[in-house]
This record gives structure tokens, C-alpha cells and sequence, in this order.
């Protein structure tokens, strides 16, 4: 099985940029980040705040970037990706997550209306990951 290190390496390369880089967005030094792709760092040693914000910035899912588990990229972002394809708005693929918020009523709304809701919900998403929502998807596992 692959370590916190080599999974960060290989979402570094699959995103095309650098460790410094990943410092930057994640607020930390890039000796830090050289600590995490050479496993210095130990995995368990990792901060939430700078592992969320690299995550988000290489668009993986941090699950996955700090033990292997789950999904390596963000269903978010597969979303945006499907609505790409389709034209429809990326909220169309992802799991309905507004238990009181009936899906067809936030359909009627007037374009900006639907788009702040929608808009809303992303973020949400991107900041849970929603890798729990999706892990019986086998296809999707990496």
C-alpha cells in the first residue's frame, strides 16, 4: 500500500505542479511539504487545516491523500466534470443533501436564485468531500 508521501507525489504530478505550490495554498513552508512527500511527517502528525487546504488545491479527496481510503478524487469535482459534458449544472450529479429542501422546488426557483442554492451546496460539498455519501460506487475507487 502506497504512504501519505507517495500519494501526495502522485496527486502533485496528476495536477502538474509543484510541492512549493502546495505550500502556498496550504499556508504552510515547503519544507513542510517536503516532509510529507518524503514521510517524514508521519501521516497521523499531519494538520487538518493545511491537509484540507492542500487537498482542495490538488483536487483530491483528503481521505484518501492522508491514509489511502475512500476515493482519490473529489466527487465534487467529477460532478463539474459530468456537467461539462452534459450542460447541466454540476449540483445535478451530485447526492441530494438537504434533508427539509424538497429537489424540485429549488428546480422552480428563477436561474440566480437556484444558482446561490446551488452554489452553496458545492462548497458544501467540496469542503465534506462527500466521499461517505459515495463509497458503494466500486467503480469510482482508485
Amino acid at each position: 500500500m502506497s504512504s501519505f508521501g507517495d500519494r501526495l507525489k502522485e496527486a502533485i504530478d496528476d495536477r502538474g505542479t509543484s510541492q512549493a505550490d502546495v505550500a502556498r495554498h496550504a499556508g504552510i513552508s515547503a519544507a513542510s511539504v517536503s516532509d510529507w512527500a518524503t514521510d517524514t511527517t508521519q501521516a497521523d502528525k499531519v494538520k487538518a487545516l493545511p491537509l484540507l487546504r492542500a487537498a482542495a488545491f490538488l483536487h483530491v479527496d483528503p481521505l484518501w491523500l492522508l491514509t489511502g481510503k475512500g476515493y482519490k478524487r473529489e466527487p465534487v469535482e467529477n460532478a463539474v466534470r459530468m456537467s461539462i459534458v452534459s450542460e447541466e449544472p454540476p449540483a445535478a450529479y451530485l447526492p441530494w443533501p438537504f434533508k427539509f429542501i424538497d429537489r424540485q422546488a429549488v428546480a422552480q426557483l428563477k436561474p440566480h436564485e437556484r444558482a446561490m442554492i446551488e452554489g452553496a451546496w458545492i462548497s458544501t460539498a467540496q469542503g465534506l468531500g462527500f466521499a461517505l455519501a459515495l463509497r458503494n460506487k466500486p467503480d469510482e475507487r482508485t
